[in-house]
């Protein structure tokens, strides 16, 4: 199993110099905190994917890990962008587009698995992790009472994932859903190196969403399914954007 680890974002709104994935949860930096999740499942390689704070990064990540674990990561650089004197990274679907070439090199058969983790969700389980593990091709979703802020997620009576629409892109009716992208992903090494590439940025944000994978896979005839979180584990997926996102991840803890 190899594992995408991203942490390319800016993490504007912390407020911070500290890189947003660098904040500690339980003194621990969020960024390890995943990747230990990750090593838990036996990743055979970790791929982490960072930008403009690469190097303070991978400094603290090969002080907290041992010789052996830090052979396992690769650090793929997502390069940052300047659009209307804005600059910004460009998306999830961008930064897993950045690890193909890697993919190429080490995929043996096409058949492995590659879990998709976020460096800004320190609270994860590698045991949550593994209900993804049971069905190939899938996403982590949950059933959220206030989704503000969440990709909504429409899927078929049999689990298949229809499509995600971001926050930013939803219409007045799709608000309405609660069921939730919980932005943990299993996915075939081939879905990715045939499926990324399509992606566009033909969105509010101009960024290349990874969710757009469901629809251009949906369209290959491969279908990407739903595996529910438990509502009792929910507070596992809390992405931390901000300050007090972090207070609260630190609570939980």
């Amino acid at each position: 199993m190899y594992t995408i680890v991203l942490a390319g974002g800016l993490g504007k709104r912390m407020n911070s110099d500290i890189p947003k994935v660098l904040h500690t949860v339980n003194n621990i930096p969020m960024i390890c905190l995943v990747i230990q999740e990750a090593f838990k499942l036996n990743a055979t390689k970790v791929l982490v994917v960072v930008g403009k704070y690469k190097d303070i990064i991978k400094e603290t990540i090969q002080a907290f890990f041992s010789n052996k674990e830090v052979n396992k990561i690769t650090y793929i650089v997502q390069e940052d962008k300047t659009i209307n004197g804005t600059t910004k990274t460009m998306g999830t679907g961008d930064a897993v587009h950045c690890c193909i070439p890697y993919l190429k090199k080490i995929r043996k058969s096409g058949d492995e698995n590659v879990v998709i983790l976020s460096g800004d969700v320190p609270l994860i389980k590698h045991t949550t992790i593994e209900l993804l593990l049971t069905k190939q091709n899938s996403l982590l979703t949950t059933l959220l009472r206030n989704p503000f802020g969440c990709g909504r997620i429409f899927a078929n009576n049999e689990s298949e994932i229809i499509k995600i629409v971001e926050e930013k892109d939803c219409n007045e009716d799709e608000r309405k859903c609660k069921q939730v992208n919980c932005g943990i992903y299993n996915l075939n090494v081939d879905v990715i190196i045939e499926c990324i590439p399509f992606i566009t940025n033909n969105n509010k944000s101009q960024e290349y969403y990874l969710t757009d994978i469901v629809e251009i896979a949906r369209s290959k005839q491969i279908p990407i399914h739903g595996v529910v979180l438990p509502v009792n584990n929910a507070s596992e997926i809390l992405n931390v954007n901000t300050p007090e996102d972090l207070e609260i991840a630190n609570a939980r803890a």
